[in-house]
């Protein structure tokens, strides 16, 4: 518990700062080539590491240590250097670099985390301490000093979110792999799928057989679906690497308006909350909880009915994308699920757009979303597969 919240305030204090500090006040061709980079080091760490979570830890790690390096160049130099925010990049690097090797020693080599520290502890401090001893000649530099010591800075931070944020990060599998633990009885239930299939006209059979209500057979099943065991279910709760690029979907749409991202929240929040409720889930009884997921739909529809005919439109098309992913991931339609989900992911950018203008004339950002979640689900199962 105690990692799970440090994570969280670390991660949460990370993304505060990026807001803050306007991402170091950058213009919009300089935030558009970072997060392009950020996607590379994304794709490259989930191929290297042959895992969307493992890969999402290097990445958001990496990201974590920028973001507060921003607000650190935002409150130590008033005066803007055009050639600081390379920095940037280099720490990004240095940060993703560091925290690959400490995730391959431990999930590709599969030991444990202090064996993986004593082992790369003097190679990770050697290259930390040259990048400082590099970043203070370039800082020596009468045109060079923001970039020098904004990488003298960087450097040590990577260090200490490799210390106090991926460390944690990574202990927290543990308490994942535990969400996903099964019991006697959902073993029982997954066999008998798998002899008989999962018809809701066999349900009253296997509750003969357990020696329990049909409905408790239904949260079997459901508690099955979300954790992986018949198929995979995009909306989980647990599936964070999912959710994330929901949220930064729906935020990029708010961005490229102009929008308020707090008042945006408002009719986002609900939204996703209905569908969690209505998904498969391993808490709550399932016919309570789809019924407050539909409640908790209709208020989010109710919210952006009164914001307006166009967020109703586009909001309503995404809960729809997302009910349709989930009635195919019940009939274990995995790849139609995908291209729904995908789509869903996409109408985010649209929703978040439509909030605060008419979506007239749009990037191929949503397009460009879409594609990249369902290549990245398709990867992910493949590589599971």
């Amino acid at each position: 518990m105690e990692d799970f919240l440090w994570v969280a305030l670390v991660s949460l204090a990370g993304l505060v700062s990026l807001y803050w500090s306007g991402f170091g006040t950058l213009q919009g061709p300089f935030i558009v080539a970072f997060l392009s980079y950020l996607a590379l080091i994304f794709i490259i760490s989930s191929v290297l590491l042959r895992s969307f979570r493992w890969g999402f830890k290097a990445s958001f790690s990496a990201l974590i240590t920028v973001s507060f390096l921003s607000l650190i160049h935002k409150l130590s130099f008033p005066s803007y250097d055009s050639l600081a925010p390379v920095a940037y990049f280099l720490v990004l690097l240095l940060s993703f670099l560091i925290n690959m090797i400490i995730l391959y020693g431990r999930f590709v080599k599969k030991k444990p985390l202090f064996v993986v520290y004593a082992e790369y502890k003097f190679a990770i401090t050697f290259v930390v301490v040259s990048t400082i001893l590099v970043g203070l000649l370039i800082a020596s530099q009468p045109l060079l000093e923001q970039f020098g010591l904004l990488s003298m800075v960087g450097a040590a931070l990577a260090y200490l979110v490799m210390l106090f944020f991926l460390a944690p990060f990574i202990r927290l599998e543990g308490e994942f792999r535990s969400l996903e633990e099964i019991s006697r009885e959902e073993k029982r239930v997954k066999n008998f799928i798998r002899r008989y299939g999962k018809d809701r006209q066999l349900y009253p059979f296997f509750a003969s057989w357990l020696g329990a209500a049909v409905e408790t057979v239904e949260d079997y099943i459901d508690s099955l679906e979300a954790k992986g065991y018949l198929g995979h279910n995009f909306f989980s709760a647990h599936n964070f690497f999912f959710w994330f690029f929901t949220f930064v979907s729906f935020l990029a749409g708010v961005a490229s308006a102009n929008g308020s991202l707090a008042l945006s929240v408002v009719p986002f929040a609900p939204l996703v909350v209905g569908i969690v409720l209505f998904a498969p889930q391993s808490f709550m009884r399932r016919r309570t909880r789809r019924l407050s997921g539909v409640m908790v739909l209709l208020v989010a529809m109710l919210v952006l009915y009164l914001w307006g005919y166009i967020p109703l439109k586009f909001g309503a098309i995404s809960a729809l994308l997302a009910l349709v992913s989930i009635y195919f991931a019940y009939k274990d339609d995995e790849v139609v699920s995908m291209v729904f989900a995908s789509f869903f992911t996409g109408s985010l950018f649209v929703l978040g757009y439509s909030l605060w203008k008419v979506p007239v004339v749009l990037t191929g950002a949503p397009w460009l979303i879409t594609a990249a979640v369902f290549l990245l689900l398709m990867y992910e199962y493949y590589t599971r597969g």
